[in-house]
């Protein structure tokens, strides 16, 4: 299986989608009551529901077969995790599902999920026809949506791979009678909720807090009607904070020791204080470091939602620029030209691409030269990477890693889709509103 996945060309998406809990599989199920399953979501996700990267995410742990990924948490968003949360309620969350590249038309069954459109999206099939396929998918035109037809070239020769829940040989527990619920109410609890907000208090007011605001933000966090990002950009954005005069150095030192939990490294300092510099909203830094493993895990710790931050109207406004300057600047080195701007950003606003591909066009462009650099320089080429999705420079592990995956024969759009599917890079693209 191994030797198998470095033939991908989507490398790190395969570890997003194989997914083991049980090692169980639904050898038995019939294609009709798969259907039948899949059409009874349509109650908890109606048609034209709103979906996109920042709607919902997917975690899952453990990867059978893959030794050095073992007891590793994996998130996959927007189309991705409307694929599998189908998925699971047709199959049963603990069913193992297994790849298969190079599929063909034949091997397509209801309830497959196809990774089509070039490696930049994931769908579901509810039906299988001569001529096509009939799917459900999250994230088109940032909606559910229900029906839509792909003739046989669209899922075959665009398509990446497949990833196929029925028997895989593994079979050991049946799946779950009827699809699971979409939500479990987690108790909160009070205790630790309270200690997230005093820290809130401590670092970024430096304060013990009032017990009025204690409650007010406690209450927010414990009903849901607000996130742990939510709640630290409402304290940079008040009045106290403001009146403080921080530079925009000290607001990412807090920033880092709030969400990272941990003092700022030089490099990514200045990387972050430069987007503040020249005159990005906080949103943009925080929504930067919503995806990052440190901040999940922090949050996970107190049992909060980590969130995200709906960015600042002004920044909405000029949110395409400014994704597109940073792609100039992180990608090729150097400011935007006045032609490639309004190009980039056309294409943004009319959605014929989506941020990751827009990114991608850099990344694949003559100018950044990756196809040579990948032979040749692979360590310029990943310090690009690094920067352009991550925000930040490349760590000696990280490095090390994907240069070992190089070496193993990872091609370039494997390498580049392992960064762009990452949930530094959806945080990055949420701060600018897109």
């Amino acid at each position: 299986m191994r030797a198998g996945l470095r033939k991908l060309s989507v490398f790190l998406i395969t570890l997003l989608l194989a997914i083991s809990l049980v090692a169980c599989a639904c050898a038995d199920i019939s294609e009709a009551e798969v259907y039948s399953r899949l059409i009874a979501q349509k109650t908890n996700y109606p048609e034209g529901t709103h979906w996109n990267d920042a709607s919902r995410t997917y975690v899952w742990q453990d990867i059978i077969g893959m030794e050095e990924y073992t007891h590793t948490t994996y998130t996959g968003y927007g189309c991705v995790a409307f694929a599998y949360e189908m998925s699971d309620a047709a199959f049963g969350k603990n069913t193992l599902g297994s790849i298969v590249e190079d599929y063909s038309f034949d091997q397509i069954r209801v309830g497959d999920i196809l990774r089509i459109n070039h490696d930049s999206h994931s769908v579901i099939v509810l039906e299988k026809q001569s001529d096509g396929v009939v799917v459900a998918e999250g994230g088109y035109n940032d909606s559910v949506h229900w029906g839509r037809k792909l003739k046989k070239a669209e899922v075959v020769e665009k398509g990446n791979f497949l990833i196929t829940r029925y028997g895989t040989g593994n079979e050991t527990v049946a799946p779950d009678p009827v699809p699971e619920p979409v939500a479990v109410p987690v108790p909160v609890d009070t205790a630790k909720v309270t200690s997230f907000v005093s820290r809130c208090y401590n670092l970024i007011l430096g304060r013990e807090a009032d017990e009025g605001g204690l409650n007010n933000w406690v209450g927010q966090l414990a009903s849901g009607s607000s996130n742990a990002a939510t709640i630290i950009s409402n304290f940079l954005g008040s009045q106290e904070y403001i009146s403080q005069n921080r530079s925009n150095a000290e607001t990412v030192d807090i920033l880092y020791s709030t969400m990272l939990n941990r003092p700022a490294d030089e490099a990514g300092k200045a990387h972050w204080a430069g987007f503040l510099d020249q005159g990005d909203a906080e949103s943009v830094v925080i929504n930067g470091f919503c995806g990052s493993q440190e901040f999940l895990g922090l949050c996970a710790e107190y049992g909060i939602e980590a969130g995200s931050v709906a960015p600042a109207s002004s920044q909405a406004v000029t949110g395409l620029e400014g994704f597109v300057t940073r792609c100039y600047r992180e990608a090729l080195g150097r400011g935007s030209d006045e032609g490639g701007l309004a190009y980039w950003c056309s294409i943004l606003q009319n959605r014929s691409q989506t941020p990751q591909q827009v990114a991608a066009g850099f990344v694949f462009s003559d100018e950044m030269n990756a196809r040579e650099k990948i032979q040749n320089n692979p360590d310029a080429l990943l310090d690009s990477l690094y920067q352009l999705y991550l925000g930040r420079p490349a760590d000696a592990d990280g490095k090390a890693y994907w240069k070992q995956r190089i070496a193993d024969g990872l091609s370039l759009e494997g390498l580049n889709a392992g960064f762009a599917l990452s949930a530094e890079f959806s945080g990055i693209i949420a701060g600018y509103g897109l």
